[in-house]
């Protein structure tokens, strides 16, 4: 399994967050397993998901 490790994501995330995410979707689409790993607690991270188009269910 592959981890991508970020501080947090915010609403308006970086393009290295952004990156990831696309990363992390291609490796989903492959059938890859993968996930995203933030270190820091972030109160509202499922709607800031929700706003950059990543459906953070599984």
């Amino acid at each position: 399994m592959y981890f991508f490790i970020t501080s947090k994501i915010d609403s308006t995330p970086s393009a290295i967050e952004l990156a990831m995410i696309q990363r992390q979707k291609l490796f989903t689409k492959h059938r890859v397993p993968a996930l995203i790993v933030t270190r820091n607690f972030v109160r509202d991270l499922h709607h800031n998901m929700q706003l950059i188009g990543y459906d953070d269910e599984f």
